[in-house]
């Protein structure tokens, strides 16, 4: 008896017992295990997390993987991170030279994630060029990237980028400010930017959830001119204190939520002073753009659990909340 004479209901059983690679290359040898191969993973690659080690995989399987399920897939994010962590005592290649050449496939992207070392200049092309669709990018990669062809992304919502090169020729920022001003709508950079770069950001008529990273006072100010921003996260914000989150918070009247990692300078008297604000709002209706109650996550800042707790924002929870976490984003205290 051979494969091929097993009923349909047989053969998916079979196929569920099979690897995601194993069951690719059964696909492709005949029309009928092409299809019992959809039936097992119909909707299965909507959301796919690419953690297979490169290692076990050649270029012409990977094509496989996603000229088969490529069309099916709305989000999708592939990082080299299950490589380095498994098997760190192996030569392996990044995953990075195999996206390129699949980009074809995957016209249908909304959401896309890449962790990847090596060939990002090729890729970005192939990402403008073909996923046109895309509303939600983030790349984290230690290559030299310029990536001024993002603006060509017409619906791209939602950019993170972790390591962005603010001394090289990329004018993303400038274009984006051209013409794209009314469809992002999240930014977040990991790497400190210049002035030049805020000064096109303030443009973007539609963010509201900005993360930065080092921001200056003056930085600060000409952000306040963006009045739709009501998510704003701040890391490693050395040069800053209580007083210019206090002037923030004051002046821009629709922010609802603040993040703040790596401040020594922020301490008790920011919630405090919070509390009088927000109270004073809502007691002559300034309020009213405001998401209640005001969200503050702090992480390796000045504010202290037994600061807080000699403070009287204990008795106004239903205008601003609290959240001191530690490194590993483990809670330690909720107020």
């Amino acid at each position: 008896m051979s494969l091929s004479s097993l009923p349909d209901k047989c053969l998916k059983i079979v196929f569920q017992h099979l690897d995601m690679r194993s069951q690719c290359n059964w696909a492709f040898t005949c029309s009928r295990f092409l299809r019992i191969y959809r039936m097992v993973n119909k909707n299965k690659f909507r959301n796919f997390i690419w953690y297979e080690r490169s290692c076990e995989w050649s270029k012409q399987e990977v094509e496989y993987l996603f000229r088969l399920n490529g069309r099916h897939m709305r989000r999708l994010a592939i990082s080299d991170a299950q490589d380095l962590s498994s098997h760190s005592d192996l030569m392996l290649w990044s995953k990075s030279i195999f996206v390129a050449p699949v980009c074809v496939y995957l016209k249908n992207l909304r959401s896309l994630t890449l962790c990847l070392s090596d060939n990002m200049g090729e890729i970005m092309l192939k990402v403008c060029r073909y996923m046109l669709k895309l509303e939600d990018l983030t790349v984290n990669t230690n290559c030299e990237m310029n990536y001024t062809f993002l603006v060509l992304l017409p619906r791209l919502k939602s950019l993170d980028l972790e390591n962005f090169d603010v001394g090289g020729a990329d004018t993303l920022f400038e274009l984006l400010a051209t013409m794209r001003r009314d469809v992002l709508q999240s930014l977040r950079i990991g790497s400190q930017l210049q002035l030049k770069e805020a000064k096109d950001i303030i443009k973007l008529k539609s963010l509201e959830m900005l993360s930065v990273c080092n921001p200056s006072r003056v930085f600060l100010e000409l952000i306040l001119q963006l009045d739709t921003v009501r998510v704003l996260s701040i890391s490693q914000g050395i040069s800053l204190d209580d007083v210019d989150f206090m002037r923030f918070m004051a002046e821009s009247k629709a922010l609802s939520a603040l993040y703040v990692s790596d401040c020594l300078n922020l301490t008790w008297e920011f919630p405090v002073f919070a509390v009088d604000l927000l109270k004073h709002e809502k007691h002559t209706l300034l309020c009213r753009h405001r998401r209640l109650p005001f969200y503050v996550e702090c992480c390796r800042t000045g504010i202290t659990m037994k600061a807080l707790k000699k403070s009287d924002i204990f008795s106004s929870q239903e205008l601003l909340e609290v959240k001191l976490v530690d490194k590993d984003r483990k809670v330690k205290m909720l107020i």
